[in-house]
C-alpha cells in the first residue's frame, strides 16, 4: 500500500474513532486500537487494549443523550509499518435532562498506529483536553433577548429609529402609552417622531425576567426614561417609570420583538415637555 494510501487509511481509522463512540457502538470503539495499546486520557488512569478502552469511555459517556466529536488529523508521519499522528478534536456532548445544554470539549490526541492484518489501528493514545466549556442555549438565549431590549433604548436615545427594524420583526405590534402601532414602520415613525422633539433622552431599564418555550418568549424588565429639554419653562426634565411587557420570537436571524407594550406606573417632572 503507497503512501497516500496509507493516510487515507489511517484517516479513516483516527475518524472512525469518533462516529463509533457517537454511536455508542462501543465493540467498534475497541476494534480501533489494537489489544495491548497503550491508552491515556489525561490525569485517568492507563489502560491497555481496545476493550479496556471501551468499557473505559462507555463509563464516561453514561448520561449522555447525544454527543458528536470532529477529529482532525494535522500531521501523520509514516515509517514502514508504524505511524505517528497529531490530531485535534472538539466534541458536543447534550446530558440527559438537559436537552438546552451543550458540554463541549476540545484538545488532541498524540497517537502512534500499526499496521495489523486488520488495517492501521493505534496502539498508543495521549490525549489532552485544552479547554472545556458548558454552554446552556437558555442562558444564552436569555441574555440575547436582553440584549436586545437593550438595543431598543440605543436606538431611540441616539435618535436612530431605523435600528429597531433589527429589534422587532417586520409585522410586530405594539401598545407606547395607548398609542397602538401596526408593523415595524408605525412602530419607527411613532419612536421617531418622539425622540425627535427633545434635546436628549435617556431610557434605563434592568430587573429584566425572560421566559423561553421553545421559539417563543415573554420579557418583562423595568423602565425608568427621561426627556429633556433644555431651558424649557417650568421645568426641562419629565421623567417615566414603568416597565415594557415583550412577546417574542426566535427568527433566522435571532430573537425579534413581535409585540411590546409600554406600561406607565409614574411620572415626575413638568408634563409639558412631552406636549410642546
Amino acid at each position: 500500500m503507497g503512501t497516500n494510501d496509507d493516510r487515507t487509511a489511517i484517516t479513516e481509522t483516527l475518524q472512525r474513532y469518533g462516529w463509533t463512540i457517537d454511536q455508542f457502538d462501543w465493540a467498534a470503539v475497541g476494534a480501533v486500537f489494537t489489544d495491548d495499546a497503550d491508552v491515556r486520557y489525561g490525569a485517568y488512569p492507563p489502560l491497555v487494549g481496545g476493550e479496556a478502552t471501551a468499557a473505559f469511555l462507555a463509563g464516561r459517556c453514561e448520561g449522555i443523550a447525544w454527543h458528536q466529536h470532529l477529529v482532525q488529523p494535522m500531521r501523520i508521519d509514516i515509517d514502514g509499518d508504524t505511524a505517528t499522528t497529531l490530531s485535534y478534536f472538539t466534541a458536543h456532548a447534550v446530558l440527559e435532562g438537559s436537552p438546552d445544554a451543550v458540554v463541549m470539549n476540545v484538545g488532541e490526541y498524540r497517537d502512534r498506529l500499526r499496521r495489523t492484518a486488520d488495517g492501521w489501528r493505534i496502539c498508543e493514545r495521549r490525549q489532552q483536553t485544552g479547554w472545556k466549556e458548558r454552554r446552556d442555549r437558555a442562558a444564552a438565549d436569555r441574555a440575547e433577548i436582553i440584549a436586545l431590549t437593550m438595543a431598543y433604548t440605543w436606538a431611540l436615545d441616539t435618535k436612530q429609529p431605523e435600528l429597531l427594524r433589527d429589534v422587532f420583526t417586520p409585522d410586530a405590534t405594539a401598545d407606547l402609552r395607548n398609542s397602538p402601532c401596526d408593523g415595524i414602520d408605525a412602530i419607527i415613525a411613532r419612536v421617531g417622531g418622539a425622540v425627535a422633539r427633545f434635546d436628549a433622552t435617556q431610557h434605563l431599564i434592568g430587573n429584566h425576567e425572560v421566559v423561553i418555550t421553545g421559539n417563543t418568549a415573554t420579557c418583562r424588565c423595568k423602565l425608568q426614561s427621561q426627556h429633556t429639554k433644555y431651558g424649557f419653562p417650568g421645568g426641562e426634565n419629565f421623567i417615566v417609570g414603568g416597565m415594557y411587557l415583550d412577546d417574542l420570537v426566535r427568527t433566522p436571524h435571532g430573537w425579534r420583538i413581535s409585540h411590546r407594550t409600554l406600561q406607565q406606573t409614574w411620572s415626575e417632572g413638568n408634563p409639558d415637555v412631552l406636549r410642546r
